[in-house]
């Protein structure tokens, strides 16, 4: 993860980073390309969607007699 890291700061070309690494360039974009992916995915789950559901139906139930002022 850190090379991937080294190369989106972009601090150095890739070319740099592989060769100092001894990877080819093509190895990194594909790590890159699934470090992005993993990313997004971690972003988009849907739990807040289904977080939005539980508040919006509870929102919506009548309140306990507690409650009622």
């Amino acid at each position: 993860m850190a090379i991937v890291l080294e190369g989106l700061r972009r601090q150095k070309s890739v070319a740099e980073i592989c060769w100092e690494h001894q990877i080819s360039q093509a190895l990194i974009y594909r790590w890159r390309d699934r470090f992005l992916e993993a990313g997004q995915k971690g972003l988009s789950n849907g739990d807040s969607e289904d977080e939005t559901k539980v508040l919006q139906a509870q929102s919506q139930e009548p309140a306990s007699e507690g409650a009622q002022i």
